[in-house]
């Protein structure tokens, strides 16, 4: 199978993970100045809503499609989230 690149995204921030749901929709955890924050964005890029976490994001748990919930995990516990789009 050949892979390609669909689209490069320049972020300014300190990435921890990233995960994709099935609708395409791409969500980014990490750092910036103001601490650790989930970053949703659309398909092509462009950022849809920011969560602010207290915690580190070590990796997204799944997606589920029909209620927009996330799971992600924390440090040694999982929590879930609701998307806003």
């Amino acid at each position: 199978a050949t892979k390609s690149i669909i689209k490069t995204i320049d972020l300014l921030e300190s990435v921890e993970t990233m995960g994709v749901d099935s609708q395409g929709r791409i969500y980014i955890a990490g750092y910036d100045a103001d601490g650790g924050y989930i970053k949703l964005l659309s398909e092509d890029g462009t950022e849809l809503s920011t969560l602010r976490v207290e915690d580190s994001v070590y990796d997204f748990a799944g997606f589920a499609t029909l209620n927009k919930h996330f799971h992600v995990l924390l440090r040694c516990s999982e929590t879930a989230y609701k998307s806003v789009h």
